[in-house]
């Protein structure tokens, strides 16, 4: 979890002089904040993203946190109240109105917003990603048990 990635992960890469940002998710509004504050209380750390782009199921509504400029601002909010480091807001394709949703993460104190990735309903892109991946590349970038390839493909 988050403390182990700040005792034992964070300061190795941070000793080498490597800016690094967090991104970071959670499954409640109070997820988000809790990981907000832990993380933005680290010295090592230039960033952080909050991703609303996995499917974070939260409520009772079902909907990914990201896809309405409602609950977007709303866990925008309880990030900016919980750090004063940078807050970058990883935004999903699953929504109606991307630049609805991203204004309203703007308003709500986002200093960046990062554009999404792939849909994950996108089947026929993940195949074809993984085909030009091939068997060589053991990880994979994915978000969520359906998955969205994002680009670029790590390095072998």
């Amino acid at each position: 979890g988050i403390e182990v990635f700040l005792e034992e992960k964070l300061p190795p890469v941070a000793a080498r002089g490597a800016t690094v940002i967090a991104n970071f998710f959670g499954s409640s509004i109070e997820e988000y904040a809790n990981a907000a504050k832990k993380l933005g209380s680290s010295k090592e750390l230039a960033a952080l993203e909050a991703n609303i782009s996995c499917p974070n199921v939260g409520g009772a509504e079902g909907k990914f946190f990201g896809s309405t400029p409602e609950r977007a601002a709303e866990i925008t909010r309880v990030c900016r109240a919980a750090t004063d480091k940078l807050l970058i807001v990883k935004l999903t394709p699953e929504t109606r109105d991307i630049g609805e949703v991203a204004a309203a993460v703007a308003e709500a104190g986002a200093d960046a917003g990062n554009r999404p990735g792939s849909r994950p309903t996108d089947a026929g892109r993940r195949r074809a990603f993984a085909r030009a991946a091939g068997p060589e590349a053991r990880r994979r970038y994915r978000c969520g048990a359906a998955g969205g390839v994002r680009w670029p493909w790590p390095a072998r």
